[in-house]
């Protein structure tokens, strides 16, 4: 019961020691917020599900510099999660596997340019960015064949954001946008038969059918 009156009496003790900074490094919604020069953040996006690390740099106070690293999380397909049809949409196939998982690296590195048009509104911010990346998977077919996915090179990004204002301590963001797609090859790790062919093809199309995908963020960071 001591330890625990202890350990209560720390906690309060720390959290009112620390009052005054939380009210200047953690009040992320104040205006009146010391400038930052360079940040550093965590950030997880979707619908491809990932995460990564950024460090932003201030070009000037409008205009940000930000270099990313990110890593996909595991996609699985089961049961009817992936059902590809051939040319006339008939026939359609339900297949299984993986995209992004420790037997398939998928991870990219890039830049963004982020420009703040609005004095008054710092929180609102405009992106554009380019990197290369790589998203890789398997499938399998009902018949147990199987096809390797692999989508990689350069991509490009357009969007607009709101937070990350370039102050010290906290900040928060929220980001969407579009990015554009190298293109997925599709390739059959099983003996070619007509089935196994065909069903490569019908993959391929699908996953190249929408060269641009949405993209949405959320970013914690700290600027300093």
């Amino acid at each position: 019961m001591r330890i625990l009156k202890y350990s209560l009496s720390l906690v309060l003790v720390g959290c009112f020691g620390l009052s005054s900074f939380a009210q200047d490094k953690f009040a992320f919604w104040k205006k009146d917020r010391e400038y930052a020069e360079n940040s550093v953040s965590i950030n997880i996006s979707g619908p491809i599900p990932g995460g990564g690390l950024a460090f932003g740099h201030q070009v000037s106070k409008k205009t940000t510099f930000v270099a990313f690293y990110g890593q996909a999380q595991e996609i699985e397909f089961s049961g009817d999660d992936l059902e590809i049809g051939d040319l006339d949409g008939n026939n359609e196939i339900a297949f299984t596997g993986k995209l992004g998982d420790e037997n398939n690296s998928s991870s990219w590195a890039g830049g963004i340019l982020q420009y703040r048009p609005f004095e008054k509104a710092q929180g609102v911010r405009l992106a554009a960015g380019a990197g290369v990346g790589r998203l890789s998977g398997t499938l399998q077919d009902p018949d147990q064949n199987s096809y390797q996915i692999t989508g990689g090179g350069p991509f490009v990004f357009l969007g607009a954001g709101y937070g990350l204002r370039p102050v010290k301590g906290l900040q928060l963001g929220f980001d969407i946008g579009l990015i554009r797609l190298p293109g997925f090859d599709v390739n059959t790790n099983t003996v070619s038969t007509p089935n196994s062919i065909n069903r490569s093809e019908n993959i391929r199309r699908e996953f190249n059918s929408a060269p641009y995908i949405p993209n949405a963020q959320i970013t914690i960071g700290w600027g300093f």
